[in-house]
């Protein structure tokens, strides 16, 4: 309901839970305003979040998704399996980032069921994660629990040969069968 009767306040690109504190001063300031002119959107308002999943432990983030919990959707983007969400989604230092988001699931997953009653990723893929696609979709939904998976290509030219098309042809073969095994699962 609030797509069509309310607004969605959309934070997205980067990681928004690297300034909470910005965050939740828009949110503050947004309330504020709503009610201040009490306009229909200070009851039907969300604020949907992306993240990498590895600020969980910043001081004020855990504090921010509890106060907002209601109104609040945080999505982890999660690229698959370990094996290719720890060769897209890198620090720095080229270490994956799959066993910090791992370090914070059960507090995100308890939070999602609390709050949103859905646990949902959206994973970017690529020319190498092809051959992991079945295992990405069996390691997020029975692994991490996972009921909704969006997954997508990037949109650069990777170099697509007919063998990843063939490829990718018996990957989706597999997944299909999988999901319709899982159908009141995921």
């Amino acid at each position: 309901w609030v797509t069509k009767r309310g607004l969605v306040l959309d934070f997205i690109g980067g990681d928004s839970l690297m300034n909470v504190g910005l965050v939740k001063n828009i949110l503050d300031y947004f309330q504020e305003r709503a009610w201040a002119l009490n306009h229909k959107w200070a009851t039907r308002w969300r604020a949907s979040i992306s993240t990498n999943g590895t600020l969980f432990d910043m001081p004020g983030v855990k504090d921010f998704m509890e106060e907002y919990g209601p109104n609040l959707s945080v999505g982890i983007s999660i690229d698959g399996c370990p094996e290719v969400h720890d060769r897209n989604r890198v620090f720095k230092d080229g270490s994956g980032s799959m066993a910090v988001i791992l370090k914070n699931w059960d507090y995100y997953r308890d939070w999602c069921f609390r709050f949103n009653n859905t646990l949902s990723t959206k994973s970017t893929l690529n020319l190498e994660s092809i051959p992991y696609l079945f295992e990405s979709v069996k390691f997020l939904h029975e692994t991490l629990g996972m009921n909704e998976i969006n997954m997508n290509f990037v949109m650069e030219d990777m170099g697509v040969t007919q063998d990843h098309l063939d490829l990718l042809d018996k990957e989706l073969e597999r997944v299909k069968d999988y999901v319709i095994e899982h159908r009141h699962e995921v």
